[in-house]
């Protein structure tokens, strides 16, 4: 179940795509949910990249763009290794 804190903030958001998150957090188990949560906590651009990355990924996958595919999972990588504490 998605935290009340972590969809108060998605709703209050100027992101787009707030039913996709939506949809992409009931896939994530309560530890991933809170660890999503506290990293936009620490980094308000944390959101932002999270709803830009989901949209990207959704888009290469409809288009089989496996160039987009690598060029986002790149991106991804250098975001979240520049997040310190990731996933703990």
């Amino acid at each position: 179940m998605v935290p009340q804190k972590l969809k108060d903030l998605v709703k209050s958001s100027q992101i787009q795509n707030k039913k996709q998150l939506f949809d992409f957090f009931g896939y994530l188990s309560e530890n991933q949910l809170l660890s999503v949560l506290k990293n936009i906590e620490q980094d308000p651009n944390f959101l932002e990249f999270l709803s830009r990355n989901l949209q990207e990924k959704i888009q290469a996958l409809q288009n089989k763009n496996r160039d987009l595919w690598t060029e986002i999972l790149a991106e991804e990588k250098d975001f979240l290794e520049n997040i310190k504490g990731w996933g703990n």
